[in-house]
């Protein structure tokens, strides 16, 4: 459900919603394939939910790193996400059975002063196989030789862009 505390709800959406945000799984469900029965302020509100949502967790990530800078040892923090989350750019609202970009870009952020450049986006595919390889090289810990997956270091260090590659979604 996009129930997302205050102050991040009011920043985005305005007054009541026109889907209650205790039952916005529900609705998505109802209304997966089915844009009929949906107004252009429902989606508008759905938008403005889940960007109060974006909001709050920002919050939270600017909170973790602020911990972390309080350490005295290099921290490599990674932020990512399972899915994202279609509002009908497809016709079809939510996540789970299509492979569409809105579901299929996430974040991917890797965050660490003195180990990661500052600033800079790649433009290298990656998928979530390629993390363990990646978190593996950070820690200068050798991966099991089975493993599959890239390592995004040298990417993210700004070495080599991986080109040609292929991603799966399933």
């Amino acid at each position: 459900p996009y129930l997302v505390p205050e102050p991040h709800q009011s920043r985005y959406l305005n007054g009541k919603p026109s889907v209650d945000p205790k039952k916005t799984v529900r609705f998505l469900h109802k209304h997966r394939t089915n844009k009929s029965g949906v107004s252009a302020m429902q989606i508008a509100d759905l938008k403005s939910m889940y960007a109060g949502g974006v909001s709050h967790v920002d919050t939270r990530v600017a909170k973790l790193i602020d911990a972390v800078k309080q350490l005295e040892r290099p921290t490599l923090i990674v932020v990512t996400a399972d899915h994202g989350e279609a509002f009908f750019e497809k016709n079809y609202l939510g996540h789970g059975t299509f492979v569409h970009e809105p579901i299929m870009r996430v974040p991917l952020i890797f965050w660490a002063p003195a180990l990661v450049p500052q600033g800079a986006a790649r433009q290298t595919l990656a998928q979530s196989i390629d993390l363990f390889p990646t978190l593996c090289a950070y820690a200068q810990v050798p991966p099991p030789e089975d493993l599959q997956g890239a390592n995004l270091r040298p990417v993210i260090q700004g070495e080599t862009e991986l080109t040609g590659r292929s991603v799966i979604g399933q």
